[in-house]
């Protein structure tokens, strides 16, 4: 980390345009015109213009291009040189909503750095008041992390010739916990880069050596310093400190004096610890009827999300089972009484053993490998509870008067596991607990599938022992919260069931793996397309893998974060490569795409029909019955008009029915190498000739 001037560069115009002018009007008006109890329980995410534009700031070319080109397109805090570089919120936008559109909060960070800090601002003492500038919250607040825009990095932490870094403040170590500087990537690049510049002065240094004078130090110090005072270059700011303490040491040699080295002045060592890690992977071999497989989750985008697509009976529950108890461990495996799942039952025929096995994200790589065995045993390295808050949620979610905290992952498995009852548990924290409440009421609104302008209107408080929506225009207008629809109660509970067992005092900080079994069961179709996007925005810092059956429940997610379970011959692919963007893509286009694979939204007899039809096509060896079926179906189809009504549709629709009857028995890179061997042209020309 290196000081960095803000004040060279010019505020970018983006900041003074009439659009962001309008959004920090609406800002100042939201704290303005709410009332401190309603303040409380709302955020300013319930602001569409204000979300709408949270994720566009950071795409603005112009905001992009000034932070590149003001942090040399290096990270602010590691000083890492990637092309994969984020606009990241110093203050965290989730603690300092107000801060978000503001041109000195924001800051160019690596992905590691910005996993690591997630919306950690850890200060002494009491945060600064709603609506206070950074320059009035660096007055008011002791804030613990170095701000490389306005302290200065050296007087907080230094290097060792091993590339580690060290601290010499509070601050200094509380920076480098809560970006994880002492990683070993990192660490070990240090060391590489320390290598580098020896390798650039070995000469004048052993020039110096054999003719210890001040011209030979000067030159010495004068390649020194035009190394480290060249900015682009990564981890200048080690580079600096360890080669001015070189340079300590051979001034103080040149003049004779004694070397004292005490290692306490070098600063304190600060062990490195990954505190959020994620699965990264998932590989399974010889799991029932599923062909082997390693499900890459979405790291492109610091997305935190998985959907696992597929028709009934394809493994989607059976993988979120075994994906729980490796990570339960083996004492909650005993435990589970309901429902736990057959180690014998799960072994692929003609196998004695199989295996899921989970890497995650962070260093050193964890992996937990769960065995099952012909013989009714469990093995592998998942015995021990994955160090990190893991919850699991089948599809019946009950909700009853009674709070069991240490039921995480048993709804998986036992339907009858029940959720907490929200009434119950707010009641008693409005008592007890203020600022939980808060916090647990704000989870409630943010799944309000009703405008902001609606919600705002309503203020949710204990009326004797139940909650009630109270209408802030109307008093006596009460809405009490379990006269609501299951629907409504089942999501409320789902995400205070959440919020609850992840021990959150604040939402945007919860951390941990939520597994959810059809996150589509009791919504409407308008609150399904939202779900996603309400579950992303309110837990930040939560991954969720999850499965549906509803095509609009693909709304929010990008074709990295899907993956599809499908059945073929040889039992079940799971399928995640060149999947089309859902983004703008019409609940019936995503029903007859790769996501659902139906070949019609119109008849499931048709639907019958296409799948005999494609699996006649795909026989290499196709006996005369075959040929006069095939003949049968396609004048089905005809009638119909799935078969074109020109011969240029005819032409199209006949080289997409064999494409996709061979993608039925190939897999994608299969299907690739297929078509470099057999020309399309001459395939289309083959298909033209015979029409002749």
């Amino acid at each position: 980390m290196i000081f960095v001037e803000r004040s060279h560069l010019s505020v970018p115009d983006w900041f003074k345009s009439q659009k962001a002018i309008t959004l920090k009007s609406e800002i100042s008006n939201f704290y303005s015109s709410n009332s401190i109890e309603l303040l409380a329980q709302r955020s300013l995410r319930e602001n569409q213009n204000y979300r709408r534009m949270l994720s566009q700031v950071s795409r603005v070319p112009e905001v992009r291009s000034e932070l590149k080109l003001l942090f040399n397109n290096k990270c602010a805090f590691c000083e890492t040189s990637f092309s994969e570089l984020f606009v990241a919120h110093f203050r965290p936008k989730s603690v300092y909503e107000w801060l978000a559109f503001e041109w000195e909060n924001l800051m160019l960070c690596c992905r590691d750095c910005n996993n690591a800090q997630r919306d950690s601002f850890p200060i002494n003492g009491l945060r600064g008041e709603v609506m206070s500038s950074i320059e009035e919250l660096r007055k008011k607040e002791d804030y613990l992390l170095v701000d490389p825009c306005y302290d200065i990095p050296e007087e907080h932490i230094s290097f060792n010739y091993n590339g580690e870094i060290l601290s010499l403040t509070n601050k200094g170590e509380e920076t480098i916990r809560t970006f994880e500087l002492n990683r070993p990537s990192l660490v070990r690049g240090r060391r590489m880069r320390i290598n580098e510049v020896e390798n650039i002065v070995n000469r004048l240094r052993e020039n110096f050596e054999i003719n210890p004078t001040q011209a030979t130090f000067d030159e010495l110090a004068l390649k020194i310093s035009q190394i480290y005072k060249f900015p682009d270059q990564p981890f200048q700011g080690c580079v600096r400190a360890v080669f001015i303490m070189e340079l300590d040491k051979l001034r103080r040699k040149l003049r004779n004096e004694v070397l004292q080295v005490n290692s306490d002045s070098l600063g304190k060592h600060v062990n490195h610890l990954t505190k959020i890690r994620k699965i990264s992977s998932i590989k399974v071999e010889n799991l029932l009827y599923m062909e082997d497989c390693e499900i890459q989750l979405n790291e492109s985008d610091g997305s935190d999300w998985l959907m696992i697509l597929g028709e009934n009976g394809t493994g989607k529950s059976t993988l979120l089972k075994l994906l729980a108890i490796n990570l339960a461990g083996e004492e909650k495996r005993r435990i589970l009484r309901h429902g736990i799942l057959s180690p014998k039952d799960l072994v692929k025929p003609g196998y004695s053993s199989g295996y899921i096995q989970i890497v995650f994200t962070g260093e050193p790589v964890i992996t937990r490998k769960l065995i099952f065995n012909l013989d009714e045993t469990w093995a592998g390295s998942a015995d021990h509870p994955f160090d990190g808050n893991v919850l699991s949620y089948g599809p019946v979610r009950i909700v009853m008067k009674e709070l069991n905290f240490d039921d995480i992952i048993q709804n998986q498995f036992n339907s009858f596991s029940c959720l907490l009852d929200m009434n119950m548990w707010l009641v008693e924290k409005y008592k007890s607990d203020m600022a939980t409440y808060s916090a647990a009421v704000r989870c409630i609104r943010a799944m309000l599938p009703i405008e902001a302008s609606v919600a705002q209107n309503f203020l949710l408080e204990p009326d004797e022992n139940r909650l009630v929506f109270r209408n802030l225009h109307h008093e006596q207008n009460k809405i009490p919260l379990d006269s609501l629809s299951s629907g409504y109660r089942t999501v409320f509970s789902l995400v205070c069931d959440i919020f609850r067992k992840l021990d959150g005092k604040d939402e945007s900080s919860l951390e941990g793996i939520v597994l959810l079994d059809e996150i589509d069961v009791h919504l409407h179709p308008r609150w399904k397309m939202r779900i996603v996007g309400q579950l992303k925005a309110l837990f930040p810092s939560v991954q969720f893998i999850t499965t549906a059956h509803d095509p609009l429940c693909l709304r929010g997610l990008n074709k990295q974060e899907i993956v599809v379970l499908n059945r073929n011959s040889n039992g079940v692919r799971v399928h995640s490569d060149n999947l089309p963007n859902p983004e703008g893509l019409r609940a019936d286009q995503l029903l007859t795409s790769e996501f659902f694979g139906l070949s019609s939204t119109l008849d499931p007899e048709i639907e019958v029909i296409f799948s005999e039809y494609y699996s006649l096509l795909a026989k290499r060896a196709k006996g005369s019955a075959d040929e006069q079926r095939i003949e049968e179906y396609k004048e089905s189809l005809k009638q119909w008009g799935y078969m074109g009504n020109n011969r240029r549709e005819q032409l199209m629709y006949r080289a997409i029915d064999l494409f996709l009857a061979e993608e039925r028995i190939l897999s994608t890179s299969e299907l690739r190498q297929h078509a470099e061997d057999n020309n399309l042209m001459d395939k289309l020309r083959n298909i033209w000739n015979k029409k002749e």
